[in-house]
Formats: structure tokens, sequence, C-alpha cells
């Protein structure tokens, strides 16, 4: 389910439009200002997008500040994801980054396709759906301010995940065939097979084992079925 956002119409602008854009001096003011706001420990990670922060095996979270002017578009769309969890049988959702306008707002900003998102001008979006976070963004006015998350591991664990539950699935089949033939082979070794069909053969002689009786048995049937027979005839 994706879900596409308004592009920007141009990425070019006029000399004369220049003092209604914001400068690099008040886009920093207002990124400092934002990352003021966040905890201590946050503060240095919000500056850069940079996997030595930390342990680079966890996804890294990131804060990015996006302007933009009246008629344009924040430059970005979002697709949220739906995949099985790993330890049951239950859904996990992430929102994502899917595609970026080039020279737009958002990929100046230096938003990434890929990044999840984690919060939205402040406002923790999980449990949120597609359609709630899309009306947060749009709420936004011309400010954007998102936290997002290095999706690139957290995409490759989903996509093994993927295959994971692919590969148990053809594993059940397989194991479903292997022993519907070792319980073939094992009547096949044993015998049970033919002793089934012999058991089978035997059923219509069961009264007559000997082959003296089983002679002397269909005789009376006889016997007593040719005057039924006769008798149209004798009329």
């Amino acid at each position: 389910m994706a879900l596409r956002r308004l592009l920007q119409p141009s990425a070019s602008c006029s000399s004369c439009e220049e003092p209604a854009l914001p400068t690099d001096g008040r886009r920093m003011q207002h990124l400092a200002s934002t990352v003021g706001t966040l905890p201590r420990g946050r503060r240095q990670l919000s500056l850069a997008r940079s996997s030595s922060l930390g342990d680079p095996s966890k996804p890294q979270r990131n804060l990015v500040a996006i302007l933009k002017e009246d008629r344009e578009t924040f430059g970005f769309e979002i697709q949220t994801i739906r995949f099985p969890h790993q330890s049951d049988f239950s859904l996990e959702v992430c929102t994502c980054v899917c595609r970026i306008q080039e020279e737009s707002p958002a990929h100046l900003s230096g938003l990434q396709t890929g990044d999840i998102l984690s919060s939205i001008n402040g406002v923790n979006i999980e449990g949120f759906g597609h359609k709630q976070i899309v009306e947060l963004i749009k709420s936004s006015g011309n400010y954007l301010r998102l936290e997002t998350v290095n999706g690139a591991l957290f995409l490759r664990k989903m996509e093994l995940e993927a295959k994971l539950q692919a590969l148990k699935q053809a594993l059940h089949q397989r194991w479903g065939e292997l022993r519907a033939l070792l319980a073939r082979e094992r009547l096949l070794l044993h015998g049970e097979v033919n002793d089934n069909a012999l058991l089978v053969a035997l059923e219509p002689g069961e009264p007559s084992p000997g082959g003296g009786c089983s002679s002397r048995d269909p005789s009376p049937q006889a016997s007593r079925a040719s005057p039924a027979r006769a008798a149209p005839a004798a009329a």
C-alpha cells in the first residue's frame, strides 16, 4: 500500500524570490532549536547521519528538519509495510520512505529512501495507521520534523525473515512428503501390503478355508438355484 505524495512543481527559483526563502543561517537556527528540545543523549546523534556513532549493528535514530515554501511539497512518499513477527504469527507494521524527489526540500534536508519514521513533530507514531500518518504530515505546515531510523538493517532483517518463513513452509511440505514415502517403504519391506491384499482376497472364502469344503459348498447353492431358474421355463 503506497501513497504518492504531491511532487515539487519546480526546484528552480529566480533571484527575486530569494529573500522569501529562509537562508542557510535561518535553517541552522531552526535545526539548532529543534535539537535543543531533545534529550541530552540524542543531540549528537541527531546532528549527523553517521553509523560510527554507537553500535553500528543497531539502527541509528536521526532527526531530519524539512522546510518548504507555501506552494511547495516536502517531496517524499511513504509506504506502510506489514510483515510477520519473528517470534510469533503476529504482524509488525512500519512506515518508511519509499521515494524522494530530487532537489526537493526532503532531499536537501538529508532524508533517505528506506528511512523508517519513528515520530513526526515530536509525536510517536507507533500504532498509527497509514492515513493518520499522512494527515499528520499534511498538518505540519511548512516545517516538518521527523525522527527516523536507518532502515537498511531493518529492511534486510525483514527480507531475511520473509525468506525464513518461506523455507519453513517448504520444509513442512517436504517433511510431509518424506513421511508418506517412509510409510510406503515400511509397508513394502514388511509385506504389510501383500498381507492386506491376501486378506482381502480371502474374505469371500473365509467360511471354507479347505479346498474340499469349498467345492462342496457351491453345489447345494447351485442345486437350490436351479429350480428357481427352471420355474419360469416350466411355466
